[in-house]
């Protein structure tokens, strides 16, 4: 679902299922931060963007678009990516999509953070190449229909291309 501004913030239609929410890892009210809006956004560094403490299972949906080639910003997610899934215990899950103007998922279903597993799946990582336009929705789409993860992480530069995705 792309959104406009109108739509996030603490009493935007979509946030706010999001900031009433109950259970979960948390006793508190859900931040609106979380999606940068709000005067919320804080800009921390690629390496502390993934933090995969709260959830049991994780799908990142990662950037390749044109784009990411400015700054090595695409090498430097997939290192932070790399990073957070050796970091993750073993029992936790993950799955990865990378998206440009389409989908590009991870082969197979969502794997345990075993060592041998990330060492499986690292080599297709590291051949991601960006190219293309910005245009998550059939990753989220997937993440959200097949994997049902308890956390989705978003990397992404700049707008998504496509109805409401951005200007132009």
């Amino acid at each position: 679902h792309l959104s406009s501004d109108t739509d996030l913030g603490k009493k935007g239609l979509i946030v706010v299922p999001h900031v009433q929410s109950e259970g979960g890892n948390s006793v508190k009210e859900a931040s609106a931060n979380a999606l940068g809006c709000c005067g919320g956004f804080v800009e921390v560094p690629i390496t502390e963007v993934f933090v995969t403490e709260p959830g049991n299972h994780h799908a990142f949906i990662i950037d390749k678009s044109g784009s990411m080639t400015a700054d090595d910003r695409l090498n430097e997610a997939k290192n932070s990516l790399l990073d957070a899934l050796y970091k993750m215990p073993p029992k936790k899950k993950f799955y990865i999509f990378f998206f440009d103007s389409s989908s590009k998922p991870m082969a197979g279903s969502s794997r345990h953070a075993l060592r041998f597993q990330i060492d499986l799946v690292r080599p297709w990582i590291e051949k991601q190449r960006p190219g293309g336009s910005t245009n998550p929705s059939d990753s989220i789409s997937d993440a959200f229909e097949r994997i049902q993860p308890d956390t989705i992480w978003i990397l992404t530069d700049g707008w998504f291309n496509g109805k409401g995705g951005g200007p132009g």
